[in-house]
């Protein structure tokens, strides 16, 4: 409430606000995006769809939580962040094997007139290529999983 209450303060409009803000954790593992916060053993693949009159990409199923402190949100990042696909590498002990999105939505309604501004804040942590030796002997589903992150960097530039 701290939070939402700040930044109604900072506002300073002469027409009253309410602020809202809501926080998902989304990872894409192997080309498939799974929810971070719902699904940490990547059971359900979510679809990402595109609104063809607003040109707003959205992902059918991903959760939403509504957050009231700056602690309501740095638990849920430090949730996700745990349950993100990781296995030890030739390169790291701990290596995360899939790309997150940490998304923050604030809306702020203005009481009267209804009318709703919408921000999003994308934190994106890309997960790092690599190289395996000729020499390495690798499992099928590591060989997968390299080329995916390998593929998925390379189309990003």
């Amino acid at each position: 409430a701290a939070l939402v209450e700040s930044e109604s303060r900072k506002a300073g409009a002469a027409e009253e606000e309410e602020v809202s803000i809501f926080c998902s954790f989304l990872q894409i593992y192997n080309d498939q995006p799974f929810d971070l916060l719902r699904d940490p053993n990547r059971v359900r693949p979510l679809q990402v769809h595109e609104n063809t009159r607003t040109k707003e990409i959205y992902v059918v199923g991903l959760s939403e939580y509504a957050i009231h402190s700056v602690q309501d949100c740095l638990a849920l990042l430090e949730q996700g962040d745990e349950q993100r696909a990781c296995r030890q590498t030739s390169m790291n002990d701990v290596s995360s094997r899939s790309h997150s999105i940490f998304q923050m939505i604030v809306e702020r309604r203005k009481v009267e007139s209804g009318r709703v501004i919408r921000s999003k804040f994308n934190l994106v942590d890309l997960a790092g290529s690599e190289k395996w030796g000729l020499n390495e002997t690798l499992e099928k589903g590591h060989i997968s999983e390299m080329t995916n992150i390998n593929t998925s960097l390379h189309v990003l530039g």
